[in-house]
């Protein structure tokens, strides 16, 4: 099927966010949820290491013995 290069072209700029911005972070395993974070705005390095670190982790070191998954 042949387009028209004009339909190609983007004809205006909009913002993409209608809302407030929410980002959401999250750890599963094959059988539960294992972490999760949500935050206002984007992900940065901070917000990952503080989900890593005190979020994660918690959850690894203290499921690792048990087989949930």
């Amino acid at each position: 099927m042949h387009v028209p290069n004009e339909a190609l072209l983007a004809y205006a700029v909009k913002p993409f966010y209608r809302g407030k911005k929410v980002t959401v972070i999250g750890a599963i395993s094959l059988k539960r949820v294992v972490a999760l974070m949500t935050m206002d705005n984007s992900m940065d390095s901070q917000a990952f290491e503080v989900f890593t670190l005190e979020m994660f982790s918690a959850t690894i070191v203290v499921g690792s013995s048990s087989s949930n998954g």
